[in-house]
């Protein structure tokens, strides 16, 4: 997992630098799911459907927090890493994104149970 979580990693930071258009506007929000679930694989070691439930209702969260402008009225500058963090601005979009992640996630979870030899 540790390995995929790099992958990943280097597509969103090749996205945030260089991605354009609908990649930019989309792309990073459905991969952040599958890249938080592989960063989290390497400490829970879990394989069902709880963790990326979980990681799309934090989201969920993350685009409420943007929607209410969380970030200006806790004193967060944009330009700081937790500022990038948290985002701008809150869109419905994100949130569908986020969905179809944690839904690649959820494919491959039941991919590797159906393919996992019987203990």
């Amino acid at each position: 997992m540790a390995v995929l979580a790099v992958i990943f990693f280097l597509a969103e930071l090749m996205i945030g630098l260089y991605g354009r258009g609908f990649i930019r506007s989309y792309m990073g929000d459905v991969l952040i799911i599958p890249f938080l679930y592989c960063l989290a694989q390497i400490f829970f070691l879990r394989k069902d459907y709880l963790l990326p439930a979980s990681l799309f209702l934090l989201g969920i969260l993350a685009e409420i927090l943007q929607y209410m402008e969380a970030g200006n009225w806790l004193g967060i500058s944009k330009n700081s890493l937790l500022g990038i963090l948290l985002g701008a601005t809150g869109d419905v979009l994100d949130v569908v994104c986020y969905g179809v992640g944690a839904g690649m996630v959820c494919a491959g979870i039941w991919i590797y149970k159906r393919l996992k030899p019987a203990e």
